[in-house]
């Protein structure tokens, strides 16, 4: 009896003991702590957004184990560089750069924590970085929505066959701006195309300089650009008493303004930079040697709406939305 009475009180204590050794690791189970800075705030950047969060969510076993620290820049540069330093006092482990101003004060402030950039459209001319294309071997990478231009182009050329003008609308500041423009000029004026830049720098600019682009062009091509995509609608309003169609990159932007462009799924887009992210937290995969990562043939599709206001049917092969 004596010795049974021992065997279990030493089984109690071991019990005790092994529950006593799990609860620490319980209780300090790894939070993760992620800063979100977004650009714009517009669509596009809020459906990446969204997808981030739910893959971020899902990858690391629920949202008790995240903390997002979150904030809506709006364009302000000076507001940016603040956010980002606010993240680093905060010592997240990653940063998420949703638009390419995010992007560039995250890999200025930081060469330490892992900056995940999305909705970038090219990330060499965002970080005056030669040769960003793959893996960067240092602390950036993430996934670009950039529509191949020679695609735009097409898009153009099939919807607006005619074309002996075109207008090109862009924000000057923005360095994807900037090269999208150069390369769509050179692709144009291959192809016997003229071409009118309209640069704009600030919003109280843009709608003359839309109006003159209208009045004086066949067709209007929209680079992807945070300025234009959050402008959309007031550009599509000093347009559209002229007849003049726009061919807009980004579904989002051509809802509101376009006939016709490649589609990027935004969410899948923010999707596939959550998935890079969750590898990173969890030693899966180091963020030097991760490539930028771009969306696979992107959609042709149509705004019948649009489409019908300026008496352009939908050509084949394209999407109607």
């Amino acid at each position: 009896m004596k010795k049974c009475f021992l065997v279990r009180l030493v089984s109690f204590l071991l019990l005790i003991t092994v529950i006593i050794m799990i609860l620490p690791s319980c209780s300090n189970k790894k939070v993760y702590k992620i800063g979100i800075a977004k650009f714009e705030a517009h669509d596009a950047i809020a459906t990446s957004t969204e997808g981030f969060r739910e893959t971020v969510i899902a990858g690391l076993g629920g949202v008790e184990n995240v903390q997002f620290i979150e904030y809506n820049i709006g364009r302000d540069k000076e507001y940016c560089d603040k956010i980002i330093q606010r993240f680093i006092d905060n010592d997240v482990d990653l940063i998420m750069a949703n638009g390419t101003g995010a992007l560039q004060a995250a890999a200025k402030a930081t060469d330490t924590i892992p900056i995940l950039g999305t909705s970038i459209t090219d990330f060499e001319s965002a970080l005056n970085f030669e040769g960003a294309k793959g893996a960067l071997g240092k602390n950036v990478s993430g996934t670009s929505d950039i529509a191949p231009i020679d695609g735009m182009l097409e898009v153009i050329m099939e919807t607006v066959p005619d074309v002996k003008m075109v207008g090109i609308i862009y924000c000057s500041s923005e360095s994807n701006s900037n090269y999208q423009v150069h390369r769509m000029n050179t692709l144009l004026k291959a192809d016997g195309i003229s071409v009118t830049m309209y640069p704009f720098e600030n919003d109280k600019d843009l709608p003359a300089i839309a109006k003159t682009a209208a009045e004086n062009s066949d067709v209007i091509y929209l680079p992807a650009d945070n300025a234009t995509s959050q402008m959309a609608e007031e550009i599509y309003k000093n347009t559209a008493p002229y007849g003049t169609p726009i061919i807009a990159t980004g579904e989002e932007t051509c809802e509101k303004c376009g006939i016709a462009t490649l589609a990027i799924n935004y969410k899948e887009l923010g999707k596939k930079t959550g998935k890079m992210a969750v590898d990173i937290l969890t030693g899966k995969e180091e963020i030097k040697n991760m490539e930028i990562a771009y969306q696979p043939n992107p959609t042709k599709k149509f705004n019948v709406d649009i489409g019908n206001e300026f008496g352009i049917q939908i050509p084949s092969g394209y999407e109607a939305f």
